[in-house]
């Protein structure tokens, strides 16, 4: 392996403590070194038991680690290791103790060794037996002992000698020798080892109230050898309240004063530096992340990385262990989000859910009061909603009594105090912030929600619109609206049109031309908002970005290659001038292009049929009518109709609902036909002679024509058709009647 690989690590760091004191960053191998030559130096044979005090993540179980590879190197002594945490019940610790002492010293000391391992295994031994000690002797369950040691001679099948042993000791321990003989007998099998023995338990803090009692008697009363230097690492606040409620005394310090009697030294950990922790681990390992999924961010976005670390996060890493988890939670996000969210965002919000979860949680179940503009709300006021989206979070903040507040105002800026208003919903999405109720729930999910469009196939149609084809771009853009919709791709494309350059704004506008049939007019009363309006916009701002000289051109181009005909006339509309300020082209250009889009609106009615009969168009037929005659020969829209009512009826009928405007009502909901007022009678007037079509629903509607009264038509008793035929006489023969000169 080169030198260079070996510097290289895991993308993902698991939850293990260091094993030398070459990986330290906090300076805590000195503490260590330290630590072990007090150790070595020690000329005490009495037993010692140090604590190494830390909180959860502080980095005890490497402070451990550092220490035992100081001390292994040392012939004179002996580390050995014991997890407590991984035992059932008290018996199986006390057992698992003793043999693992004992095997550790017999393996690593020979025929010395075994020696010192018979004298532990027979007063373990004792220990199992126990059932009541009275004045210092056991008395013996021979029942367990032999359970005991039955178990114990396939453990000790490694040693001959151990075994043979154990086949004796049954007879042995049917003695009534004291504990304290077979404990002496032990000091004096150590001494003769000339070794320091340092027994390392870490994680006592895992273990439940009577198991750390368990513990901590065996290392006080029954495994207090000579020689032998216990490192115990744990949480002493909670080791302490374990012990307060075995331990009851008249105040809250009899946990912590059993303790002091156990621990002859307790050292806590040095608090991990500030500059080590941040500089040292979290921002390089923030780096280190963005440069493994080749993530590039500018100058600023690191400034406001590490701007919503410092002031909103900060006071929770506090521990190597948190900030670990901080770096893979964000390891874990960035690529699966890479480029379809904001990174700055992105890399706080993780933040948050390891820092403060309750406040993650309460983010993502009330969206509305942290993402929803009140100027959206039309019903009840902006202010109302305002005030009671911020006492939702005030609420929270209130009781969940965490300092997340900060960091979230960072995240979604509208909840500040000042800045509110100042941030548009379309702003937001453009920079992919978590704000923005088109992402937000992207960064809750790690996904793309459906009938949403990817940002990244999105930007590969920004990015090759200049160079593709028109024929890919098109192809390329009409995957992304079958995967969405149209409303969600002309989104995208408003929230970029100011990064559009002219250029490819000129490919824009014929891509958006080419697409026309896709989009649609809201099945709403509302079509001001709809797709197709909006694209209509789009495609005059993209024609304005262009030099004066190529407007026209390329205007000319979209009316006539355009398939939607709808949109051919929205387009007309918009470059149509409503005073000279706004004029786009020469007078001769604008009367050029107004006659153009009449032509198109001709030509599509001859080959496609009446306009009112089509789903597409039916909601567009006065526009379209009115357009087209605007630059029309005379008569030649009224003769078309003519042509195509004929004598039907039914066609007059249908010609007439193609007036009447869609509406919502509390009564009947959504209708595609409405009301048929006099404004709707005076369109149809300025198109054909009203006489014609009264002629022809007379045919079949004289019933109700004859005395026409002022009927509602969507109400009429009679239907909707008799309604309809009914009002349209009660007009025309109003009109009829206001117009005929007295005699």
């Amino acid at each position: 392996m080169s030198e260079s690989e070996e510097q290289i690590e895991p993308v993902f760091s698991g939850d293990n403590a260091l094993k030398s004191p070459e990986q330290d960053k906090f300076g805590r191998a000195d503490f260590s070194y330290r630590i072990s030559e007090i150790i070595k130096k020690r000329k005490e044979a009495d037993h010692l038991t140090i604590g190494i005090y830390g909180k959860w993540g502080e980095g005890k179980t490497s402070v451990v680690n550092f220490i035992n590879h100081y001390l292994e190197k040392d012939e004179d002594i002996i580390c050995l290791h014991f997890n407590p945490w991984r035992y059932r019940n008290e018996d199986e610790l006390l057992n698992s103790f003793f043999k693992q002492f004992s095997q550790g010293i017999s393996k690593k000391l020979k025929k010395s060794g075994e020696k010192v391992a018979k004298a532990i295994l027979t007063y373990s031994g004792t220990i199992v037996a126990i059932t009541e000690p009275i004045t210092g002797l056991a008395i013996f369950n021979t029942e367990k002992i032999s359970g005991w040691f039955n178990s114990m001679k396939e453990w000790v099948g490694w040693s001959k000698e151990l075994k043979d042993s154990t086949d004796t000791l049954y007879e042995y321990l049917s003695k009534d020798e004291t504990l304290e003989n077979q404990k002496e007998n032990i000091n004096k099998e150590l001494r003769k080892t000339g070794k320091k023995h340092v027994v390392f338990i870490d994680d006592i803090d895992r273990l439940d109230n009577e198991e750390i009692r368990t513990l901590f008697q065996l290392i006080k009363l029954t495994a207090d050898f000579d020689h032998v230097i216990y490192v115990l690492s744990f949480d002493p606040d909670m080791v302490a309240a374990a012990l307060d409620k075995i331990y009851p005394g008249n105040d809250d310090q009899s946990g912590m004063n059993f303790l002091e009697k156990i621990v002859q030294v307790p050292l806590r950990l040095p608090k991990v530096r500030e500059t080590d922790l941040f500089n040292g681990v979290l921002y390089p390992g923030i780096d280190r992340i963005l440069k493994t999924y080749s993530i590039s961010i500018s100058d600023e976005q690191a400034r406001d990385i590490r701007d919503g670390i410092e002031n909103g996060l900060k006071s929770r890493l506090a521990t190597p262990r948190m900030v670990k988890r901080y770096l893979n939670a964000v390891t874990f996000s960035l690529p699966i989000l890479d480029g379809e969210v904001n990174v700055v965002d992105l890399i706080l919000l993780e933040g948050v859910k390891i820092c403060y979860p309750k406040a993650y949680d309460f983010v993502f179940n009330n969206k509305s009061a942290f993402i929803q503009n009140p100027q959206e709300f039309m019903f009840p006021s902006k202010e109302e909603m305002e005030k009671q989206f911020k006492e939702t979070r005030e609420q929270f903040f209130e009781k969940s009594g965490d300092e997340s507040k900060t960091i979230l105002e960072t995240l979604f800026p509208r909840i500040g105090k000042y800045r509110f208003s100042n941030v548009s919903e379309k702003e937001l999405s453009r920079l992919q912030r978590v704000s923005s109720r088109y992402y937000f729930e992207r960064y809750f999910t790690y996904s793309i929600p459906k009938g949403d469009i990817q940002d990244q196939k999105f930007r590969e149609l920004l990015t090759g619109i200049d160079s593709n084809s028109l024929e890919v771009s098109v192809s390329l853009a009409k995957e992304l609206i079958e995967s969405s919709n149209g409303d969600v791709f002309v989104r995208k494309i408003e929230e970029n049109i100011e990064n559009i350059s002219s250029s490819d704004a000129y490919y824009f506008a014929l891509l958006l031309s080419d697409l026309g049939s896709y989009f649609k007019k809201n099945r709403s009363i509302f079509t001001f908002h709809s797709p197709l309006r909006r694209v209509a916009d789009l495609i005059k701002e993209f024609i304005l970005k262009q030099e004066k000289d190529e407007r026209f051109p390329l205007s000319e181009k979209i009316i006539n290659e355009c398939p939607n005909i709808v949109l051919v006339t929205e387009v007309g509309r918009n470059l149509h001038p409503k005073n000279n300020k706004e004029q786009i082209f020469s007078n001769e250009d604008q009367e050029k292009l107004e006659k153009l889009v009449s032509g198109r609106i001709k030509k599509d009615a001859e080959d496609n049929g009446p306009f009112y009969e089509r789903e597409e168009t039916k909601r567009d037929t006065v526009l379209l009518f009115n357009i087209w005659k605007s630059g029309a020969l005379e008569n030649e829209v009224s003769d078309y109709i003519k042509s195509q009512i004929g004598d039907s009826p039914d066609k007059a009928i249908q010609f007439l609902k193609s007036f009447m405007a869609s509406v919502n009502s509390s009564e009947h909901g959504y209708l595609e036909h409405g009301h048929f007022e006099y404004s709707e009678y005076s369109y149809v007037k300025s198109l054909i002679e009203p006489g014609l079509i009264y002629d022809i629903l007379l045919q079949e509607y004289e019933s109700v024509m004859t005395n026409p009264k002022d009927v509602k038509v969507i109400k009429y008793e009679g239907g909707f058709v008799k309604g309809l035929a009914q009002k349209f006489s009660f007009y025309y023969q109003r009109d009829k009647n206001e117009n005929t000169p007295e005699a």
